[in-house]
């Protein structure tokens, strides 16, 4: 089952939303991300947070969960468990980049949770795919014309890179390095390491 779950990060642009088919799949509104179902017609199957931007009587969902204000865990954080419990074989996060910059890293640490339940996720916006891998990963070339590379955490051995405008072979890469940033896919690209974790980047710049 897919899952989308939608936060509240400020959006300028709500077109690439409507290009998603949200049929046949759970849609969990993350608080304040209400709005933006509100906004795209479609009715939560469930609402969580800890209703800090809306009022009570405003939440129309098909399950309510309320969180503590004081708590340990994100609003986004609690979506994604509950998504796991109801059985999510791809979980996409939706609205979570944008705003607040500790939110939108905390949101990428929430791709490792996922992955860890081996479970397919990612992050989408309207400039921009995430995807977490702690293994080689084949890359079709899609409409995001960049494709930019980052460890996760510590050093990631062994990178080569394949089927891109600029291939790496046997590469070490450190967490503070940016030589893997903003490259191309030509047809597809293949990505494989001998040890590490990745953070990838499927980016395009912004239509004027």
């Amino acid at each position: 089952m897919r899952v989308f779950i939608i936060g509240s990060a400020p959006q300028t642009d709500l077109e690439y939303l409507k290009k998603i088919d949200f049929s046949s799949s759970m849609i969990i509104a993350a608080d304040g991300g209400l709005r933006v179902c509100e906004a795209l017609g479609l009715t939560p199957d469930a609402w969580i947070g800890d209703n800090d931007s809306l009022k009570r009587e405003e939440i129309k969902a098909k399950d309510t969960v309320f969180l503590d204000t004081h708590k340990d865990k994100t609003d986004v954080n609690v979506c994604v468990e509950y998504a796991i419990k109801k059985g999510a074989t791809h979980i996409t996060l939706l609205c979570v980049t944008g705003g607040r910059l500790d939110h939108e890293f905390g949101n990428f640490a929430m791709l490792k949770y996922i992955s860890q339940h081996n479970i397919c996720g990612e992050i989408i916006d309207e400039q921009n795919t995430v995807l977490y891998t702690d293994k080689a990963i084949t890359i079709p070339k899609n409409d995001r014309e960049f494709l930019s590379i980052f460890p996760y955490g510590n050093q990631v051995k062994g990178l080569t890179v394949t089927g891109t405008e600029y291939e790496a072979f046997q590469v070490d890469i450190n967490n503070y390095s940016t030589l893997t940033v903003s490259n191309r896919i030509k047809n597809e690209a293949h990505i494989s390491f001998d040890s590490g974790e990745l953070l990838i980047f499927l980016s395009g710049d912004k239509s004027a």
